[in-house]
């Protein structure tokens, strides 16, 4: 269909189209309408309505777009009507909008909202059965009851970062219905406490992110399997207590506890069996048993900086797998480089652990001393030593 000839776009971009100006009070319907029959992608700057940018507005233009964005929208609610075509919505700043009413479709897969006034998920979320993302960031959200999203079996993304969250109550539904959400973004946050076991209506759950909260306390209150949890990030909280053992969680592969106030190592499942990296960086941590270890196979990346260790040891005899040698004569092993600053020190006593005789071409620690008089049990050389301003690590046998 062709409603005219005439060019109605200010500026192009590549195949977007900019307008100055939509008067939908004075015959710019029919304009808007000429333009997203031809385009295929259109900004427009400044949208005049009589009444609201949504509800009525969205039921008149819904069946000539899949894909709507808003960049400033100043209404403080938004109506999505019943019967939306709509397939994705964005409000990507809505400092007044404080509450989402949706009727009945079976369209919308992905709602974004940034930048709001929202305190609570909207109580209509249930009539939007196909959402797959859900997305309310920088709001005021104070709650996350997770019973709320049981009607929306279809959502396996929900992202909930940087709100005020303090508190979050189960899914608890007699009917024994869980939740399909696969990640779970809720960093950023206002938590203090985390009771694992929250999550155990989430058996599909594979991403977990508690990011930049105030937690102290991470405990489990009774046993939960999240059976395919690949990712936890716990950075950037307050805590002094991490304790999973309570949790099955065989498919973990990071563990990242970054910036937190942790004196003792986290106390983890028996059963990691893909576990392959660890960050316990910038906590307080003051010893390190390198036994600890011993029942992930797989580990192969763990670091420590910005601790406070001055002894690592190993409490009994162990293995930790890999090999780290470049090369080896007879019963030497040489390796290129290890750095003390940056988790080297896990390397090399690992080597040592293994290796009758090494030599290190090129060995990086935070002061300079002695170290062929801290370690013992194996030949020990080095070519050359750089000096860095950090913390030095001592092993003890």
């Amino acid at each position: 269909m062709n409603l005219g000839e005439k060019d109605d776009c200010n500026t192009r971009i590549f195949q977007r189209c900019t307008v100055d100006v939509i008067d939908m009070t004075s015959g710019g319907g029919l304009k808007l309408l000429r333009i997203i029959e031809k385009e295929p992608e259109v900004y427009i700057q400044k949208l005049i309505v009589a009444v609201s940018p949504s509800g009525v507005f969205l039921q008149r233009i819904s069946h000539a777009i899949a894909y709507l964005t808003y960049y400033n929208y100043r209404e403080p609610t938004f109506h999505i009507p019943e019967g939306n075509t709509i397939i994705e919505i964005r409000i990507k700043g809505a400092p007044n909008l404080q509450a989402l009413i949706a009727g009945q479709n079976t369209h919308l897969e992905i709602l974004s909202i940034e930048q709001c006034m929202m305190d609570r998920l909207p109580q209509t979320l249930s009539k939007m059965t196909m959402m797959k993302r859900l997305s309310i960031t920088i709001c005021m959200l104070s709650v996350l009851r997770l019973d709320k999203l049981l009607e929306n079996q279809n959502l396996t993304t929900l992202d909930l970062s940087f709100n005020q969250i303090r508190q979050i109550f189960p899914a608890n539904d007699r009917t024994g219905r869980t939740l399909s959400i696969e990640r779970l973004d809720l960093s950023g946050n206002q938590l203090e406490r985390l009771d694992m076991s929250v999550f155990g209506s989430m058996p599909k759950l594979t991403l977990l992110d508690m990011f930049g909260n105030r937690i102290v306390h991470l405990e489990v209150s009774k046993p939960v399997t999240l059976p395919l949890v690949n990712y936890m990030y716990f950075s950037n909280n307050l805590i002094e207590i991490f304790d999973l053992r309570n949790v099955t969680i065989p498919s973990l592969i990071f563990l990242h506890l970054r910036s937190n106030a942790l004196k003792r190592m986290p106390s983890l499942p028996k059963m990691l069996p893909e576990l392959n990296s660890l960050d316990l960086s910038e906590n307080n941590l003051t010893q390190l048993d390198l036994s600890y270890f011993r029942p992930y196979q797989k580990v192969q990346y763990v670091h420590f900086p910005s601790n406070q260790i001055s002894t690592v040891r190993t409490s009994s005899p162990m293995n930790l797998g890999e090999e780290d040698c470049i090369s080896g004569i007879w019963q030497g092993c040489t390796i290129d480089v290890i750095d003390m600053t940056s988790g080297g020190g896990l390397k090399l006593l690992r080597t040592i652990e293994k290796e009758p005789e090494v030599y290190i071409q090129k060995l990086i620690v935070a002061e300079r001393y002695n170290a062929k008089s801290q370690i013992s049990s194996s030949q020990f050389q080095c070519s050359e030593t750089d000096a860095v301003s950090a913390e030095s690590v001592t092993r003890t046998i």
